[in-house]
C-alpha cells in the first residue's frame, strides 16, 4: 500500500516512513569541509610563495597582499572567535544582572501621544492657575492702606 518515489518513502493520509542511519554517517558537512580548506590554503600559499621574482610591480603587490591575508586567516578566526566568547560572558552577566536591557522599548501609537499631549496640557494649565492664584493672594495681602486723620 505504499509507494516508491526517488525522495522518500509516503504512506498514505501524509505519513513518512522515517530511516534511521547509522551513527558513523552523521557527519556534518564543516567537519569534513574544514581540512579541504585548509589545504587550499596552505597550498595556495605555497604558490605565492614560489612566484618568480621577475614578476611586473601590480602584480608582485597584489600577491603579496593576498599572501599576507592568507597568513592573517588563523589568526583572524581566532580573533573573531575570542571576541565572540567575550561578548557571550559579558551579555550573560549583563542579562543576569539587569534583564530588561535587553528587551525591546515599547513604540508609543498615537493613541498614548494625544494622551500625553493631553496630559501636558492640563499641568501646564494647572501651573498657570496656581501662579494666578499666588499672584492674587500677594495683591491681597499687600500694603494695606493707612487712614489719614483729617
Amino acid at each position: 500500500m505504499c509507494t516508491t518515489s526517488s525522495s522518500s518513502y509516503h504512506f498514505p493520509h501524509g505519513h513518512y516512513l522515517i530511516i534511521i542511519l547509522p551513527h558513523s554517517s552523521w557527519t556534518l558537512p564543516h567537519h569534513s569541509l574544514f581540512p579541504r580548506l585548509q589545504a587550499r590554503i596552505a597550498h595556495r600559499i605555497r604558490e605565492l610563495e614560489s612566484l618568480p621574482g621577475a614578476l611586473p610591480p601590480d602584480l608582485r603587490s597584489k600577491a603579496t597582499v593576498e599572501l599576507k591575508a592568507l597568513r592573517l586567516l588563523n589568526f583572524q578566526r581566532q580573533l573573531r572567535q575570542d571576541v565572540v566568547q567575550c561578548m557571550r560572558r559579558d551579555t550573560t552577566l549583563e542579562t543576569a544582572l539587569n534583564s530588561k536591557a535587553y528587551k525591546r522599548s515599547k513604540r508609543q501609537t498615537l493613541r498614548e501621544a494625544r494622551m500625553t499631549e493631553k496630559l501636558e496640557k492640563q499641568q501646564k494649565m494647572e501651573q498657570e492657575r496656581k501662579r494666578r492664584q499666588k499672584h492674587q493672594v500677594s495683591e491681597l495681602s499687600g500694603p494695606l492702606p493707612v487712614p489719614s486723620s483729617a
